[in-house]
């Protein structure tokens, strides 16, 4: 006897029905799709990547309002530089009680890398250990609460493709999709998110 058996007759109007099925398209996936591909994105990108590599070549134990001016222009790079700011650490937060809850940027160990930086909302006193990627879009935000501590190599994905290959060919382009994480969240090591 063999294992295979044939399927029992389907009637017509269930055939119609299935053949009538259509592949999902683009525009019905959540996310919004973005041409990644663009110069005008490409600049962004390449803008970000500038940004995180003079970040990440800055001590650790440089003054914090050079590593909070720095982390600022990979987030905010069009900003009325003047209202930056003194920024409260994330150690001073830590170890003073009357600061807690009071920073206004992020704790963040090099070496962090984003894509484009734009929709990036990260809370104050929140602690980015090393290794931390964040794959962002321009059309979708990322948002990290307050008081939250990302372990190390962590990774968030806000961006994918089409899966089915013809998909993919026929309109080559990305899907934002947004990413939020609330307050006092805590990331172990080496996770990611999608």
């Amino acid at each position: 006897m063999d294992d295979f058996m044939e399927p029992e007759n389907i009637d017509s109007a269930t055939e119609s029905a299935i053949e009538g099925l259509e592949q999902p398209e683009l525009s019905r996936r959540p996310g919004v799709a973005f041409p990644a591909g663009n110069s005008d994105f490409r600049a962004v990108r390449n803008r970000c990547m500038q940004a995180c590599r003079i970040f990440n070549e800055t001590p650790e134990d440089a003054p914090p309002v050079v590593r909070s001016r720095l982390w600022l222009d990979i987030i905010r790079p069009v900003r009325d530089r003047s209202n930056d700011g003194t920024p409260i650490t994330h150690d001073e937060a830590l170890s003073n009680p009357c600061k807690k809850g009071k920073a206004q940027t992020p704790f963040v160990k090099p070496p962090f890398f984003a894509d484009y930086g734009l929709r990036l909302v990260v809370g104050g006193s929140t602690f980015i250990n090393r290794g931390c990627m964040i794959m962002d879009t321009p059309v979708a935000d990322i948002t990290i609460g307050r008081d939250c501590n990302i372990g190390p190599n962590c990774v968030l994905v806000g961006v994918s493709h089409e899966m089915q290959p013809q998909a993919r060919l026929a309109e080559p382009v990305s899907i934002g999709r947004p990413i939020t994480i609330g307050d006092n969240v805590w990331i172990g090591a080496n996770v990611t998110i999608l």
